[in-house]
């Protein structure tokens, strides 16, 4: 048998955990307007391509800008 078969899970109790916020936590927005901005600019990217036809073959692919090998 192997040593991490024989080891019990650790319980969590209330104890263990952190009562107060760290740092970086409290900096935290439950909205991150930068990951939004990237993901909005994502799809802008994305819809051009569709609205181009740059994605229906391989070669308009490689028409826009793709690294071909």
């Amino acid at each position: 048998m192997s040593d991490f078969a024989a080891e019990r899970p650790l319980r969590i109790t209330p104890d263990l955990l952190l009562s107060r916020r760290i740092a970086f936590e409290r900096r935290m927005r439950r909205f991150p307007p930068v990951t939004a901005a990237i993901i909005a600019l994502l799809i802008v990217v994305f819809a051009v391509e569709l609205g181009a036809h740059a994605l229906d073959s391989a070669r308009a692919i490689v028409g826009i800008g793709a690294l071909v090998r």
